[in-house]
């Protein structure tokens, strides 16, 4: 079985791409999807490794991703906002590898947000993080608040104030006006 302590997180899944099961993958690592033979996603509290059948793109940050198995867009929803993990072993034998740099690796991304619970510079709870969009300059929170209401909130370094992994708590100082 694998483990997290073997994993290295090296991007997530924004979207689907077509209809034959493609994803668009956004990475933010050192390595790419060419550089590995799989992939492993948690799916229902297990590590998966997934083959990859095709990776293509001109940006090295941002690729188009045939995985085996996964043949429609159907399938391939169910992995939209999931993080995507390197075993460690498989990149160790890369030149330029730098055991220093996974051994630092607490990345943190939108899809891992989701689920979390917003809060204001009170502690008052605004809602639940529900989803994102990273389609736009500037990524977007999406947040039901607690009347039922979904808004989108920019995510803004300079708003955080905390966030806290363990009770999945983000504050933010939000400006007047940005709920209504």
């Amino acid at each position: 079985m694998i483990t997290a302590k073997e994993l290295l997180p090296i991007g997530y899944v924004s979207k689907t791409h077509g209809i034959k099961g493609e994803l668009n993958v956004r990475l933010d690592a050192d390595y790419t999807t060419d550089d590995v033979k799989f992939v492993v996603m948690d799916v229902d509290s297990i590590f998966v490794p997934f083959v990859i059948e095709s990776s293509r793109g001109n940006a090295a940050d941002n690729r188009l991703v045939k995985l085996e198995g996964v043949d429609t867009q159907e399938e391939a929803k169910a992995f939209v906002g999931k993080t995507l993990y390197a075993v460690l072993a498989e990149l160790a034998t890369l030149p330029g590898f730098d055991q220093s740099q996974a051994d630092k690796s607490e990345n943190l991304y939108l899809s891992d947000l989701v689920g979390y619970t917003l809060t204001d510079g009170d502690n008052n709870v605004v809602g639940s993080i529900t989803g994102f969009n990273d389609d736009t300059q500037n990524y977007l929170l999406e947040v039901t608040l607690n009347e039922g209401r979904t808004v989108f909130v920019p995510f803004v370094d300079e708003w955080m104030l905390d966030l806290d992994q363990d009770k999945k708590t983000l504050s933010f100082d939000l400006p007047e006006g940005l709920l209504d």
